[in-house]
């Protein structure tokens, strides 16, 4: 029988494919099978590490995902994907964004298109954000490319940022540019309701996001997404290590955990994507019910480990703001509104 060179590359490329197909439907234990079994064909697999950084990041093991984000650009220093890959991570869970404002600058040297320009420079802003230094993000957001992109999903990002900095007509160029290319991307439909809603167009901002939300409950899960009886745990536990005062408020409320805010209080004005809402506060200030949206609260998760910190985070956040609004004697039917 002749030898077949070729047979371990197709054999790695096979388990690589299988790899991300399973992280693309939430098999995380699958995806991590595939990973090690890439490894073991070829333990300096630039490809291999990639996905195994992936599958850990996802999985919230932070610190072992970067160990092979890093042996994927050891192995090939024009990796770039694993190169944003550990931006990511340092600018997420790891706060570390002076380091992470490094790899990007080394990255953007690697770019040969527009779309891996884009990617690029939109962490450089977080990454300059994160330090503070906005006039520097700025300069990065006017240097951004023009566009068409390849990505529609990049293309929303785009319109994201220039929203951020208050670029509202380049961000909806950008915005309606991604939902020509396609449709039914929630996150277009989402971004495109803000502008709407701050250039002073109210009933298309309200069906902006009235579709937005729709796609959200339509969408699939997060890959690491937890089962409902496991997050309302996880919901408990974070209740339990919220700050005194906030806890104090919420003694006796009603808690309803769901998956998205129904479509009658978005047409009101409440954004689709808040992660928490408090619904009712009695008269002595106490909480009388408070909703915990669990695909908003792990949209804003940087993985399944992150979840009870922002879960903590929204509810502190929330219930601070409706301890205010009564305060001022002008607290509303509920609170959660885009535009306050």
């Amino acid at each position: 029988m002749a030898f077949d060179e070729h047979a371990p590359m197709d054999e790695l490329s096979a388990h690589l494919d299988r790899g991300w197909d399973m992280v693309q439907r939430g098999e995380l234990a699958a995806a991590r099978i595939a990973a090690e079994q890439g490894l073991a064909l070829d333990e300096d697999s630039p490809e291999a590490h990639n996905l195994m950084g992936y599958v850990l990041a996802a999985e919230g093991h932070v610190e072992e995902a970067l160990e092979h984000y890093q042996r994927a650009i050891e192995a090939d220093e024009t990796f770039l994907e694993a190169m944003l890959n550990v931006a990511e991570l340092l600018l997420g869970s790891l706060a570390r964004p002076e380091e992470a404002l490094q790899v990007l600058e080394d990255a953007f040297e690697l770019c040969e298109t527009d779309d891996e320009r884009a990617d690029t420079m939109l962490a450089m802003v977080e990454a300059y954000l994160q330090m503070g230094r906005t006039e520097e993000a700025d300069a990065v957001v006017e240097q951004l490319p023009q566009g068409p992109f390849e990505s529609p999903e990049l293309a929303v990002q785009v319109g994201r940022v220039h929203l951020d900095r208050g670029h509202f007509e380049a961000a909806e160029k950008h915005l309606r540019q991604a939902l020509e290319q396609a449709p039914m991307l929630a996150d277009a439909h989402y971004y495109l309701g803000m502008v709407e809603r701050m250039v002073g167009h109210d009933v298309e901002a309200m069906v902006s996001m009235l579709r937005a939300r729709e796609l959200d409950a339509q969408g699939p899960a997060w890959p690491w997404s937890l089962p409902r009886d496991q997050f309302e745990a996880v919901v408990a536990e974070a209740f339990r290590r919220l700050p005194k005062d906030v806890s104090e408020r919420l003694d006796g409320a009603a808690v309803v955990v769901t998956d998205l805010p129904g479509a009658e209080v978005v047409a009101e004005g409440v954004d689709p994507r808040i992660p928490v809402m408090v619904d009712r506060v009695e008269d002595d200030g106490r909480v009388g019910t408070i909703f915990v949206y669990q695909r908003n609260i792990e949209r804003y998760a940087n993985g399944r480990a992150d979840v009870p910190d922002v879960i903590i985070g929204a509810v502190s956040d929330e219930v601070t703001a409706a301890a205010e609004d009564l305060e001022d004697d002008d607290f509303p039917p509920d609170s959660g509104t885009f535009d306050r």
